[in-house]
């Protein structure tokens, strides 16, 4: 369905040549455009990058959804290795294909979406396809910082940006110096092999793919220690400050070899999210030559070309810096899985789930519990699963596409896949039920069982069922019912 972003200007005076001035300057449409022809070298696979899955879903997936969550209307997807895979993997009709050939760079590959746009006037969310942990709150923040000038440009404070370039910004009010002293962005790489370009952060995602750079692990993200949940802990000094809207404006991209001593200070990195005007930015695009061996062309030069023609260019700080985490090897592709199910995890002990030991437990975001169960350590919850309340899942039970009714008990190391379990049954230890058995109530007076009560059985004749006790028996001993 067709989304608005921000409002339209009031249509007073312009600048030389026609143009509105930044402040009222009409948004558009709310398009994202999702860069995601990247090969992934790193991660030694023939499976494109964006398909490898995290939390059991693909990496591409998540940054759609929140694409979509921040309502956007069109999805451009930006396609180059393994193009034909990720169509066939990823569906919906709100998605447009667009093969980058060549991967040239990230300003290279939002140019090839120009002539897909139709020339009006569009708010361009341009997103790397392997950012999962990517929030629909944040794309929110970037779209209202854009309606408020020129463009946006998310950003994430590291305690130790190392050999990364800064990114110099200005206070909103002009006068060329950060309120905080601190900078905007910072440069990074954009590709293997690739010389080191402004604009990018640490833990690259590029490999030369035409996606920007972001962090890449939850390393010297804005926490140095992590909690049990590997959540980064408390900021200290600068981290902990939340800035008025408009603080900050880019004012300069430097790379770690050019910066003074003082710029070195400076801790910020570019987060690869943006929030840019459409068809404004292809004009900044079109004027970039190739400064390196590769050819490739960088979205953030671009950016930096606009900020020096006076174009408002706000800088949006993430609250939680792991959402910019990329992901470009497998250890990054763990980092972003275990984050995504610490996430669902938090969700479900706020609304009243026991999970008694969380980083033994795997509970995938699709997965809904009922409130007073309880998660014993090693329970795995996968795809379309629902849990009722006041169940209790004990050691190593595994469930998949199951629906679980209230207060059923699942004891040790049971296997369910596609099944439906009725309240108040028990899956006994070691006990599997798949493919897709129904496990129903005992009816009432009902002892011993021969299978001939209207309830408490199972429908597909699955072995090991106790249908009148309404008990799935184990594998182990005959009859066992782990009790």
């Amino acid at each position: 369905m067709p989304a608005v972003g921000p409002a339209a200007g009031r249509g007073e005076a312009t600048e030389p040549g026609g143009e509105q001035p930044d402040r009222e300057r009409p948004g558009g449409e709310r398009v994202a455009v999702v860069l995601a022809a990247g090969k992934g070298t790193r991660m030694r696979s023939r499976l494109p990058k964006v398909l490898h899955r995290a939390a059991g879903r693909p990496l591409l997936a998540w940054v759609l959804d929140a694409a979509r969550a921040a309502g956007c209307g069109r999805l451009l997807v930006v396609v180059g290795h393994g193009a034909e895979q990720v169509r066939a993997a990823i569906v919906g009709d709100d998605l447009t294909w667009v093969v980058q050939a060549e991967q040239r760079g990230t300003g290279h590959a939002l140019a090839q979406v120009a002539d897909r746009l139709g020339g009006g006037p569009a708010r361009l969310l341009v997103l790397s396809g392997d950012v999962p942990l990517l929030s629909a709150a944040t794309l929110e923040r970037l779209l209202a910082a854009a309606g408020r000038g020129w463009g946006a440009m998310a950003v994430a404070d590291l305690r130790q940006p190392g050999g990364l370039g800064r990114v110099v910004a200005r206070a909103g009010d002009g006068d060329g110096v950060s309120a905080a002293g601190r900078p905007g962005t910072a440069a990074g790489k954009e590709g293997d092999g690739a010389a080191r370009r402004a604009g990018t952060a640490a833990g690259m995602a590029g490999d030369g793919t035409g996606a920007s750079g972001r962090p890449g692990t939850a390393a010297g993200m804005a926490g140095d220690g992590t909690g049990a949940s590997g959540r980064p802990g408390a900021a200290t000094g600068w981290d902990r400050e939340r800035r008025g809207a408009g603080d900050e404006l880019l004012e300069r991209i430097v790379e770690a070899a050019d910066a003074t001593p003082a710029e070195l200070e400076l801790r910020t990195v570019n987060a690869g999210l943006y929030a840019l005007p459409a068809p404004d930015v292809f004009s900044y695009l079109a004027a970039l030559t190739p400064a390196n061996a590769q050819g490739e062309i960088y979205l953030t030069d671009a950016l930096t070309a606009a900020a020096a023609a006076g174009r408002r260019i706000e800088l949006v700080r993430l609250e939680d810096p792991r959402e910019a985490q990329g992901v470009n090897d497998r250890r990054e592709l763990a980092a972003v899985h275990r984050s995504l199910l610490d996430r669902h995890l938090d969700a479900l002990m706020s609304s009243g789930v026991t999970v008694l030991e969380p980083r033994r437990t795997v509970v995938e975001p699709t997965v809904c519990v009922g409130p007073d169960t309880i998660l014993h350590p090693g329970v795995s919850l996968l795809g379309r699963t629902s849990v009722g309340s006041g169940c209790v899942l004990h050691q190593g039970a595994w469930v998949r596409d199951s629906r679980l009714g209230d207060q059923v008990t699942i004891e040790p190391y049971g296997l369910l896949d596609g099944a439906v379990i009725g309240s108040g049954c028990r899956v006994g230890a070691g006990a599997r039920l798949a493919p897709a058995p129904r496990l129903l109530p005992a009816a009432s007076g009902l002892a011993g069982g021969s299978g001939e009560a209207p309830s408490g059985r199972a429908d597909d004749g699955t072995d090991g069922v106790d249908s009148a006790n309404g008990t799935a028996a184990g594998a182990g001993p005959a009859g066992s019912s782990g009790a």
